[in-house]
């Protein structure tokens, strides 16, 4: 938020770093070549100590003029004009400083003002072609200009615009990983000597990258926090490693000299130790790279606290943070602490609150009236000697030229304009209006405002528009439309939390397609969207009509509690049952983090009575609010709730319309449930008090009541590489780690644990809120399935709900290749909640449909994130669940397709892997190809089973890949490709013949029989078998009155008539089932109607194109009949479903046209490379169509729609 001013480093980037510094200064290092080409930084305000080694206050961008400011040093350290001691003052601070009688301030300046002018142009010189890359963030507050000329900040201002908003912007690195950024090759790094700093390394680490995760949120670090967190990290420590000096920081009793001294010794010492080239270093080198590390250090240390010491000026605070509404960042530390310092016990001495009025102009407030006891003070505004920090804390009078300095930028490293505010009175319109027509390209004055900083809610607004404007210029430099939802992160100022701000915020947001993300935004529940599907009550005895509703606002936030633990719970359970069946325990570091999970079952729970939400903040708790103990459970019948000092009642969940609301509790939706639920300081019939906040005491009271909330074990985030630790003590000594180092290990997963609780409590309840939205859906549409006939409905209407057991989209003509090229697998995948819900904007429910009602017309479905199965009501729905491979296995399984139904994984072979899971997909994958890997390292022997376009292509793949295998291929019919034409076939046989892959046809598989494997010249078997044969039914969620009793696989396809809906079948009449408003499209229906020589529509080919033409006419039909048409489209068989393109490796291929029902049917019309690329563009085309690209969508579009039916039985024009 200090670009303009010189400053490096936002605000909260301040904090971040401070940390570092104050958990151990020597384990940040400051690379000399990072200061090359900075912006130049003033003189640090703090006063040097009294060392030989540190003769000069020389700061970061100084370095050019430290030697003459020494020498200048060294000419008058003998003499001391007492005729300058007040001007020192005015910019120093009171009191006798050794070294501040000796500096020429008038030389200094000059010094100051050439290397602004050297930097100024040395920017400007490569500024068009510099991008940096980086997480930004817009902060809006005002840079604090130094105390100098307005027009002298201005004519600053206009030089250095090209240049403000380029520099100085970057995350650390810690903070990068997180974010999966790349990293900056030039950035302070930690040392990995653990000898040298007090806490052990892995410890220093645990703590720094919590608290930068708690930045990354936007949350607040104050310093007190930082010291609390070392203070709890190393407690725990304790209690399992060893002994360690307890750490805890006082930060009230640090002055500021001491520490200045301390980081110079460690800084020293840290050159001794790490540095090789030390003992060759001259004595200016020294103190150049000590006074480095040092001034950046002391830099980061500017906002601390008032000193508590200090009581007139704490009074004096607290009157007018009371008298205009000022609140204070904490409840023991009134004021803006980001403007305060403090010493020791003499806050006169260097403290910027030496003089009462400064707090009042600092936020332009009228002056009090002076204490007649008090000494006289100097309220005059003295001659500015110094610009830079140092100076912008002075007493002067409208200094501020310009008023503020807003930057925007973006998460690619784009910087917008930066948008300037003016006070009245100090730029004539002229001016600024050549100055936005000069450099409009960089910055825009703003019209001048009477609350003229950006803090002023109208100002704001006007920034609003403005910013609207270049979210609108953005989008077109990239090619995007309104469409397009832009995120839009800021810092939240106190002034703009109120109502009608808040309301004429979300509705400019809402307008131009925005969504916000503030420093405040993690302390206001969002309405969740759509009816509610069920609702909580307490009972209070065993009585059924005892139960008493529970507000809304309130069940919501039960049921994400309640949901999450259950699914933590869940996965516990299922992690230490494969544990024990491989007859192995928890090791230390699991005990350890279930021990942690288990005491998360009590949760305390702070809700406001008025603004019917959450409270997150100890600060935001009053008398509206009531608090409540909520303990979790795995069973169901064993949840209760209570009030923090009152009696604990059973927790029911109402299904939605069994119970009357207005019944139980006809007015008091809106209220917390009468009797104990509010805490007995608390009173409805308070009005009186009403909204009046409480005392510190009983704040403080409140804020212990929310501790588990603030710090929530029940949100501890999978560590990474737990996985990988040792399971024994055994494997340990194994890996030559003793047990103490066990025993660290352990203690630090405890401590990343509990204190990563706080950070990832706001992730996953963002995330359950997400959750839970998807399954909230009542009256809506519904898809259920996997394929991308589910892409085709989804556009259709915005009450489609698309369901599926896996949370990712796979193309599964392409995935052969993967498995042989396991980099493949990205082209051919991506997870369908973003395309869906943000692309599609339909809501998307990830889950297993278990039982489909057609009566009820109800879902019953287990979503991923339940344990129970839940009830969803629909008007209509669209079938396309698809089919399995494999059918020698009980549910059908094979590799080309993921195991995910909950079914099929318990009797599955790989029931190791969660397919269900993207990332469990891409294991399976890599698993397989390491497998391959193996084989072909052995020159093993492989069979495949079928010489269907599947069996071709993929002993094509692996001749390719894996050319040391030996292949061999069998089959029943007399040629491979068996129903296509023979060109095709002899293509495909001469390129396998001539790749060395054995061919075998007409002969069964039996793999029991040893004249089988003597057949196919394998007399001592395979070493590895793939059957690539036959399909399996997967649709055991529907009725079996609508399931067929023959077909391939054993049956089980559902029956339909020829406009796609759900029929009976044959032996139970052949009606239509539920009413007609169930429809089965794609490779889950019984593929034909009528019988052979009867046809009324011939077996369709279970492939991608026939299923999505399908969901396109069932689409139409839905329309229909939601429209009360009755007059329904039938469908055809679809010219598309005689398509067929078998690639032969990566650089061959053929395709096929015009197929149909009868054997040997179509024409090879492509082979070769061709034939390949044009598989290639198929593929890819088809992945880009279903993420909704519109590349794809206007390909498949014509090809769906295109007026040619020579080879189909459809009409021409749909």
């Amino acid at each position: 938020g200090q670009e303009l001013a010189g400053n490096s480093f936002t605000g909260t980037t301040v904090q971040a770093v401070t940390l570092a510094a104050l958990i151990a200064c020597d384990a940040w290092r400051r690379d000399a070549s990072d200061t090359g080409g900075s912006p130049p930084m003033a003189f640090s305000d703090r006063v040097p100590p009294r060392r030989l080694r540190q003769k000069t206050p020389s700061s970061l961008a100084f370095a050019p003029v430290a030697a003459k400011v020494r020498q200048l040093a060294n000419k008058k350290k003998k003499k001391h004009d007492p005729s300058k001691e007040d001007t020192e003052r005015d910019t120093y601070g009171k009191g006798k400083h050794a070294m501040a009688s000796i500096w020429d301030k008038e030389m200094i300046c000059q010094a100051h003002e050439a290397a602004v002018k050297k930097g100024v142009k040395k920017m400007c010189a490569h500024m068009e072609g510099l991008k940096l890359t980086g997480y930004f963030r817009g902060c809006f507050c005002g840079s604090k200009w130094g105390k100098a000329r307005k027009e002298q900040n201005w004519t600053l201002l206009c030089k250095t615009a090209p240049a403000i908003c380029k520099r100085f912007k970057e995350l650390p690195n810690s903070v990068r990983r997180i974010l999966n950024m790349s990293h900056l090759k030039n950035e302070w790094g930690y040392t990995q000597k653990a000898d040298s700093v007090h806490i052990p390394y892995p410890l220093q680490v645990c703590i720094e990258d919590m608290v930068m995760e708690r930045i990354v949120l936007g949350e607040e670090v104050t310093m007190q926090f930082v010291a609390n967190t070392m203070s709890f990290a190393i407690d725990l420590w304790n209690e399992s490693v060893g002994t360690m000096q307890s750490f805890a920081i006082d930060l009230w009793n640090e002055s500021v000299g001491t520490m200045q001294n301390l980081f110079y010794e460690k800084s020293l010492e840290m050159l001794q130790q790490q540095d090789a080239n030390f003992a060759n270093l001259s004595e200016d080198d020294v103190d150049k790279a000590i006074n480095s590390m040092t001034d950046a250090a002391m830099q980061m240390l500017k906002p601390i606290c008032i000193c508590p010491g200090d009581a007139s000026v704490k009074k004096r605070a607290q009157r007018l943070c009371n008298q205009f509404g000022i609140k204070p960042r904490s409840n023991e530390k009134p004021g803006l602490v980001d403007e305060l310092q403090t010493t020791k016990e003499d806050p006169a001495e260097a403290c910027f609150m030496e003089e009462p009025h400064n707090l009042e102009r600092s936020l332009d407030l009228p002056l009090t009236e002076d204490d007649p006891s008090a000494p006289q003070v100097k309220t005059t505004a003295s001659v500015p000697q110094v610009t830079g920090l140092a100076a912008a804390r002075g007493t002067v009078d409208e200094w501020r030229v310009p008023r503020t300095v807003t930057t925007l930028s973006f998460i690619d490293g784009y910087v917008g304009r930066a948008y300037v505010t003016v006070s009245a009175g100090t730029v004539s319109e002229a001016v600024r209006a050549r100055v936005n027509k000069e450099l409009s390209k960089y910055i825009y004055v703003a019209d001048v405002q009477p609350g003229s900083h950006m803090w002023s809610e109208t100002t704001f607004m006007y920034y609003l528009d403005f910013l609207a404007e270049e979210v609108r210029s953005r989008r077109r430099q990239l090619g995007l439309t309104a469409r397009d939802k832009a995120l839009v992160m800021m810092d939240q100022a106190g002034a703009h939390i109120s109502k009608t701000y808040r309301k004429l915020q979300m509705q400019w947001c809402e307008r131009h397609n925005i969504e916000e993300d503030g420093e405040m935004e993690h302390m206001r529940m969002h309405q969740i969207d759509g009816e509610t599907s069920y609702q909580w009550a307490i009972q209070l005895n065993e009585d059924v009509s005892s139960r008493r509703l529970l507000p809304e606002y309130v069940g919501k936030i039960l049921g994400m509690r309640v949901c999450k633990f259950a699914q933590e719970h869940a996965s516990w359970e299922g992690a230490i049952r494969k544990r024990a069946e491989m007859g192995k325990p928890l090791t230390n570091t699991q005990q350890v983090r279930h021990t942690v999970f288990l005491a998360s079952a009590q949760e305390k729970l702070i809700f406001c009575k008025r603004r019917k939400r959450l409270i997150c903040d100890a600060k935001q708790v009053n008398k509206e609010c009531f608090a409540l103990e909520l303990n979790l459970s795995d069973d169901a019948t064993k949840l209760t709730l209570a009030p923090v000092r009152g009696t604990a009642h059973r927790l029911v969940l109402l299904k939605a319309g069994t119970m009357d609301a207005a019944a139980l509790i006809p007015s008091e939706l809106d209220r917390p449930v009468p009797g104990d639920i509010v805490p007995d300081d608390q009173s409805d019939g308070d009005v009186e008090n009403e909204g009046e906040p409480l005392g510190e005491d009983q704040i403080r009271d409140y804020a212990d009541q929310m501790h588990q909330f603030n710090n929530p074990a029940d949100a501890i985030e999978e560590e990474a590489g737990v996985d990988v630790l040792a399971d024994s003590d055994d494997d340990l000594e194994a890996l030559g780690l003793s047990h103490a180092t066990s025993e660290k290990e352990a203690c630090l997963v405890a401590i990343r644990a509990v204190l990563q609780a706080h950070v990832a409590a706001h992730r996953k309840d963002a995330v359950w809120r997400k959750q839970l939205d998807k399954v909230l859906g009542y009256n809506s549409w519904e898809c259920l399935g996997h394929d991308p006939e589910c892409r085709v409905m989804a556009r259709f209407h915005e009450y489609v709900l698309p369901g599926d057991a896996k949370e990712y989209f796979e193309y599964t003509p392409g995935v052969l290749r993967a498995f042989v090229k396991p980099a493949h697998l990205d082209s051919l995948t991506f997870t369908l909640q973003p395309v869906l819900e943000r692309k599609m904007g339909v809501k998307y429910i990830w889950g297993e449909v278990k039982e489909l009602d057609g009566d009820k017309k109800t879902a019953s479905i287990k979503a991923i994130c339940y344990q129970r199965v839940d009830e969803i009501g629909f008007d209509y729905c669209i079938i396309c669940s698809g089919c399995n491979f494999g059918p020698f296995k009980p549910m059908g399984e094979a590799l080309w397709f993921p195991t995910v139904h909950e079914d099929a994984r318990a009797v599955s072979d790989w029931k190791h892997i969660d397919e269900r899971f993207l990332e469990g997909r891409r294991r399976h994958v890599l698993e397989e190809y390491y497998k391959l890997q193996d084989l072909n390292r052995k020159k093993s022997t492989v069979l495949v089973v079928g010489a269907g376009f599947i069996g071709v292509e993929w002993a094509t793949e692996l001749e390719h890949y894996f050319p040391d295998l030996k292949l061999t291929i069998i089959d029943f019919l007399p040629r491979c490709l068996g129903p296509l034409p023979d060109s095709a076939a002899e293509y495909c046989s001469e390129y396998m013949t001539s790749c060395g892959i054995k061919e075998f046809y007409g002969c069964k598989y039996d793999p029991k029989s040893p004249d089988f494997w003597k057949s196919i010249e394998l007399p001592k078997g395979a070493d590895e078998t793939y059957v690539c044969i036959g399909v399996k039914a997967s649709n055991y969620f529907m009725p079996k009155c609508t399931l067929s009793d023959k077909g391939p696989g054993g049956g089980g396809w559902i029956h339909f008539n020829k406009y796609l809906q759900v029929t009976k079948k044959p032996s139970e009449g052949g009606g239509v089932w539920a009413d007609g408003t169930i429809f089965a499209v794609g490779d889950c229906n019984y593929g034909c109607i009528g019988e052979p020589g009867a046809w009324e529509m011939p077996p369709v080919p279970k492939i991608s194109y026939p299923g999505e033409e399908q969901a396109y006419h069932a689409c139409l039909n839905v329309m229909k009949l939601a429209a009360n048409n009755q007059k329904l489209l039938p469908t055809w068989w679809p010219w598309g479903a005689g398509m067929f393109a078998t690639s032969l490796g990566p650089h061959d291929a053929c395709f096929v046209m015009a197929a149909n029902e009868n054997k040997g049917s179509g024409y090879m019309v492509n082979w070769w490379m061709p034939a390949a690329i044009q598989k290639e563009i198929i593929e890819s085309s088809k992945v880009n169509e279903c993420k909704d690209c519109w590349p794809g969508i206007l390909i498949w579009h014509f090809v769906h729609h295109m007026p040619v039916n020579f080879w189909g039985r459809g009409p021409w024009f749909v």
